[in-house]
């Protein structure tokens, strides 16, 4: 049996079998609202504060395209990321709270002086407090949007009273790693994708990614193996051994604890009979 390093959690999963799937989207369409200042947008930012005394009442919508996701998928993890470059002078945090858009629109021909409709319900909250990559959990939202609970319209970023500026970089800015996306993690279930010779592979994936501050990693055996699960630093050291031993057939899940970790780049390499797979996760607190 597995050997597990204090702190980590193993599971084993007798379910059916199922594949584990990333994808990066960049958003089709995003943009920000400000209804009292006509003419200030920018395509490469997005803004969003709510502050009386300037008359500042900004807020972020952002699109995606999910069509590739069918109904039934397994959400395991979204994450929404945003790198904001400018707060509130003051050092203030911004406070958001994210909704679901509730009406068609693209930036090509959403007024930018109106804001747009969107549900009641609070999806996520989230604080900026720094400048740099942000990301945002927003797995329960994109799960209702695939299982087609809810029109896909897109989310509204936007900020309870008394928050100042955040700014964060559109998907038009110049430098593409700047730019917003999406990181879903999901599965498809096997009895909708594979035969019965299909039903197990070898497969392995993390979510969310980036991660703060805990990352899962799913993997899947098709046979009894000999398992070794690792993760390394950029310097090629190993610095957790997650799994060390032989393991039954079937779909695996880790938890990696990079609390005592700095932000970064990792790696996690999966090695199984003579399967190895090494991937990049990345920490970002």
């Amino acid at each position: 049996m597995s050997k597990l390093i204090s702190g980590v959690l193993l599971l084993f999963v007798f379910a059916a079998s199922a594949m584990c799937e990333e994808l990066s989207l960049t958003p089709t369409d995003d943009m920000y609202t400000d209804p009292d200042h006509a003419g200030t947008h920018s395509a490469t930012e997005l803004w969003v504060a709510n502050w009386s005394p300037l008359s500042n009442y900004q807020r972020i919508m952002l699109r995606f395209d999910l069509s590739d996701l069918e109904a039934g998928t397994i959400i395991d993890g979204a994450t929404l990321n945003l790198n904001r470059f400018y707060g509130c002078p003051s050092g203030d945090p911004t406070n958001v709270q994210i909704y679901a858009i509730t009406e068609d629109w693209s930036e090509s021909s959403w007024p930018g002086d109106v804001h747009i409709s969107h549900d009641s319900q609070v999806w996520a909250i989230y604080v900026f407090s720094a400048n740099g990559t942000h990301c945002i959990d927003i797995s329960d939202l994109v799960a209702t949007w695939v299982n087609d609970d809810i029109d896909n319209f897109g989310l509204v970023l936007q900020c309870p009273a008394n928050n100042k500026f955040t700014k964060c970089y559109s998907k038009e800015a110049t430098n593409e790693t700047l730019r917003p996306f999406l990181e879903v993690n999901y599965t498809v279930p096997s009895s909708a994708n594979r035969g019965p010779a299909q039903a197990l592979s070898y497969s392995v994936c993390s979510y969310p990614n980036p991660f703060n501050p805990t990352a899962t990693i799913r993997f899947e055996l098709p046979v009894m193996s000999d398992v070794s699960l690792a993760v390394y630093n950029v310097a090629g050291q190993r610095i957790e051994t997650l799994v060390e031993g032989q393991m039954q057939p079937g779909v695996h899940v880790v938890t990696f604890d990079g609390s005592r970790f700095s932000s970064g780049s990792y790696f996690y390499t999966l090695m199984a009979g003579e399967f190895v797979e090494t991937r990049k996760m990345v920490l970002i607190k």
